[in-house]
């Protein structure tokens, strides 16, 4: 029999396998089922890599079991992205029986515990070395991080006003330090709501049809030639039956990703269920919704590529309430704007819509420049040039969270993650660790969107062959890098850095092998064609990088826990290794 219940045991138990858990042992299971399941956020799209979420290995964010000291304040994973960015604080908890009231107070005592988490002096202290090591690589700096504290567990929580309340009382106490903070209480319900939500995503973008009825009377278009906008006060029945029918899929992506559609709104609800639904089209600042195009019915309108851009709160509150007493005198005000594209092929007005409607689940900045003609360059060009040439690993380029690649050959390769490797690559690795968001921002000068993406910081249409070929070695020393962290020992100090400063190898390494190339009149399109040319070039200035990077992280460790961090924004502490890697491979005779 298909339940609640049921499903999350069996989604727990899927991901078990891949750390050698015992279906039996559920407490430990649902630990590394609920940072597997937060890794399918785009935001650590560089944790997974295109893996699957469910047999992805993650340990490194896992704070170990055994024995506990019990001072780590509860957190069971860390989960972060290689910048520090963004972070996840999760608290798991796996019970046999519901315990609403016991689980609130766990919950309330694992949110008020941030800032003794981001104190290094405290973490020091804690009683479980592994903590403590997790901890320390996350690098936990909430005025600088956008942080989250997930408090997950496998039963329902009882009381969601409650529940709500806390999460509140939580965040303005945070945003009152001026920290961007968010705690969410995700119990059964949600954590299955947030799994629907990711497959939906992955599945299909967009509903791709959806009739909407409504009174003439009610409805007007406005229209300013290019562009044109259905205005339609809209009975919230309607909503209520368009989210029984299509759920989470009818909100853009971008907002899917950080949803868990089941939360209620409780000033929403006060409105509809506290005598005053019939102003509820007055208090609500309603909904937009972007289309391909839409054409009229006679009981409404028909709308293509339908997505909610705004107001995914206002749907996912009236859904449910009204599914279980549907209210004639709700009406919410509806705009239903057509774009004239589709998602994956959106025109700088349709993102522009996304963009200024979105306010309550903000879009990445970079998502806004997949519409660049030079990223539309890249997507047909990048990979069949040099995906899975000689030595360069398969991949597809991605330049649209939400778009599907007609050719999904390999593991992706995000923009985001291109403009850090080879912004590292060209200009040095500080920027892409200090301020990644700044690449993306057209006011900075030079413009380091054309520093990632241009020709010596210039503007430019198309790569050349020979700058597709240094960035299909950048991606393939950079792969190499990561695939003998994850061979390291555990007890293995370069596991604590390697994987994050893997484009800082590359950065370094870079230098010394265009000097090679330059010296010797070769290129990079014969250097990437075989692994033994690719070795010739590559292994030792690679091998010696790892070298000069060791000693500077220990020291650097020693006297901060932030070392990694440190190392990566330092450009003073980069030109100096870079110097010390030029004079080493020159006594060997390198550059000859």
């Amino acid at each position: 029999m298909a339940t609640k219940a049921n499903d999350i045991r069996n989604l727990t138990t899927s991901v078990a396998a891949a750390y050698g858990v015992n279906d039996e042992n559920l407490p430990k299971a649902f630990e590394y089922f609920c940072v597997n399941l937060l890794a399918r956020h785009p935001d650590f799209s560089a944790v997974l890599e295109g893996r699957d979420w469910r047999t992805t290995d993650l340990s490194e964010f896992h704070c170990g079991g055994g024995n506990r000291a019990g001072d780590e304040r509860g957190v069971d994973s860390v989960l972060y992205d290689p910048n520090n960015e963004n972070i996840r604080l999760v608290q798991s908890k796996w019970t046999g029986k519901a315990n609403g009231d016991h689980l609130l107070s766990e919950a309330e005592n694992f949110f008020g515990s941030l800032a003794a988490l981001a104190d290094s002096n405290y973490v020091d202290q804690l009683g479980t070395p592994r903590v403590r090591e997790v901890l320390r690589e996350a690098s936990l700096e909430p005025a600088n991080q956008a942080i989250t504290l997930a408090f997950m567990t496998n039963t329902p929580i009882g009381d969601e006003e409650r529940a709500r309340a806390v999460e509140q009382q939580f965040r303005d106490q945070y945003a009152d330090r001026g920290w961007d903070v968010d705690c969410q209480i995700l119990a059964r319900t949600e954590i299955l709501e947030m799994n629907r939500a990711f497959d939906a995503v992955e599945k299909s973008p967009t509903v791709d049809q959806v009739e909407i009825g409504f009174s003439n009377d009610n409805a007007f278009t406005f229209d300013a030639g290019e562009h044109s906008a259905l205005v339609i006060a809209l009975k919230g029945n309607v909503v209520a039956q368009l989210f029984k029918r299509h759920s989470t899929q009818l909100f853009n992506a971008n907002i899917r990703y950080g949803l868990t559609a089941s939360k209620i709104n409780q000033g929403m609800k006060g409105t509809l269920t506290g005598g005053s639904a019939e102003d509820f089209f007055f208090f609500n600042n309603g909904i937009t919704a972007t289309c391909s195009e839409y054409e009229k019915i006679d009981t409404g309108v028909r709308a293509f590529d339908f997505q909610v851009v705004n107001g995914a709160q206002t749907v996912s509150t009236l859904g449910p309430i009204l599914q279980r007493a549907p209210d004639d005198d709700v009406f919410v005000l509806l705009r239903l704007i057509s774009t004239g594209d589709k998602y994956g092929h959106k025109t700088e007005f349709a993102d522009s819509v996304t963009r200024f409607q979105n306010t309550q689940n903000p879009v990445r900045v970079s998502d806004f420049f997949a519409n660049d003609a030079f990223q539309l360059w890249l997507e047909a060009n990048l990979a069949p040039s040099v995906s899975g040439q000689g030595v360069v690993p398969e991949f597809h380029y991605v330049r649209k969270r939400g778009a599907t690649p007609k050719r999904g050959v390999g593991k992706p390769l995000t923009m985001e993650l291109l403009a850090a490797l080879r912004h590292a690559v060209k200009n040095g690795p500080s920027v892409s660790y200090a301020a990644p968001k700044s690449i993306w921002d057209p006011t900075t000068k030079p413009n380091a969107y054309w520093q990632a993406f241009g020709r010596d910081g210039e503007p430019c249409d198309t790569w050349s062959t020979e700058e597709l070929a240094e960035v299909g070695w950048a991606y393939a020393l950079d792969r190499q890098i990561k695939s003998d962290y994850q061979g390291l020992p555990q007890e293995n100090k370069e596991r604590r850095y390697l994987n994050v400063l893997s484009r800082y190898i590359v950065a370094l390494v870079h230098r010394q092998v265009s000097a090679q190339l330059a010296a010797t009149g070769s290129k990079f399109e014969e250097v990437i064609r075989s692994e033994k040319r690719f070795d010739e070039v590559t292994k030792r200035p690679y091998l010696e990088a790892r070298k000069v990077l060791r000693p500077a992280y220990e020291a650097r460790e020693t006297a901060s826990h932030y070392a990694r961090q440190y190392i990566g924004k330092n450009d003073e502490l980069f030109n100096t290794l870079n110097a010390q890697l030029h004079d080493a491979l020159a006594m060997e005779g390198y550059f000859a």
